[in-house]
């Protein structure tokens, strides 16, 4: 039986050359050993994680707490690499959205806008005009009465129009946004006074003329408006800056945008077809 194998053996001769590339391989991994990988611990590094210690603890680390936080610093090294090593990092939502997150830091830092040739950030705003739209601004003044009081009301209404509207303040209650208020929006009046008075004074184009009563949450106000000003459009030398920060984040966009659609031509990309979402769409529609 043994002489039967030895011979079978020796016609063998793939399987010769199969031990004897196994047998080369063995003694090449004993005689040049597979180098291993580096750490290393830069002197920037070291730095920097002492500055962290000392803006934690307001004062510099001692000895043994430096030979402490190089230790760290190495031994978090080894678990990321060996995380790596074992494909830790693949199909984790958390580690892709932060390489998402730091590609898009990257996308933008890569995405440099040239400065604005002569006449375009004008005809940016004539673009976007409504972006800068400035809202109507109504500077009024306001007598407070804090209670309903019928009879109050009336003979404060009868002596409005006796003073001008500066000492008219004295008729009422005083008001804690006090009694007068200068180019308010809407928005900024319906902080101060709710939405009911806010239209009200939005809305009417009587100037010179003391309005009211009018209801709120605190009580009563009689409303004198001293002036208009419509909305508007700035001119740009009014709002330069801001038309240029609203340029660039726009030109920002369209870089980043291009960039992206010049990676993804290095990518086939399907979008599978969601037949049960149709089949039960259909379904839906069927029962209705």
């Amino acid at each position: 039986m043994m002489i039967k194998l030895f011979f079978w053996l020796k016609n063998q001769t793939i399987l010769h050359f199969l031990l004897l590339g196994a047998a080369l391989v063995w003694i090449d991994q004993l005689l040049n050993p597979a180098e291993l990988a580096k750490i290393k611990l830069s002197v920037e590094s070291q730095h920097q994680l002492l500055e962290e210690f000392q803006e934690s603890f307001y004062r510099p680390a001692t000895a043994v707490e430096r030979q402490r936080l190089f230790q760290q610093a190495v031994q978090e090294e080894v678990l990321y690499r060996e995380a790596v090593a074992r494909a830790l990092d693949q199909h984790d939502e958390i580690i892709r959205r932060r390489l998402i997150q730091k590609m898009q830091f990257l996308v933008q830092g890569m995405s440099s806008v040239p400065a604005p040739q002569p006449g375009e950030l004008a005809e940016y705003l004539n673009a976007h005009a409504e972006k800068f739209r400035v809202p109507r601004q109504t500077s009024f003044t306001q007598v407070y009465v804090k209670e309903q009081n019928s009879q109050r009301l009336v003979q404060i209404q009868s002596k409005l129009d006796k003073v001008s509207p500066a000492d008219a303040r004295l008729l009422g209650d005083n008001f804690l946004h006090g009694s007068e208020f200068q180019r308010k929006t809407y928005q900024q009046i319906e902080n101060y006074f709710g939405s009911a008075l806010a239209r009200t004074v939005d809305q009417d184009n009587r100037q010179q003329k003391w309005l009211g009563p009018f209801q709120s949450s605190y009580g009563y106000h009689y409303v004198y408006i001293n002036q208009i000003t419509p909305a508007q459009v700035p001119p740009l030398d009014h709002i330069s800056s801001e038309v240029y920060a609203a340029w660039k984040t726009d030109q920002s966009a369209i870089a980043e945008k291009n960039l992206l659609e010049q990676w993804s031509k290095n990518y086939i990309i399907e979008v599978e077809q969601d037949n049960t979402a149709s089949e039960k769409s259909a379904a839906q529609v069927a029962t209705r």
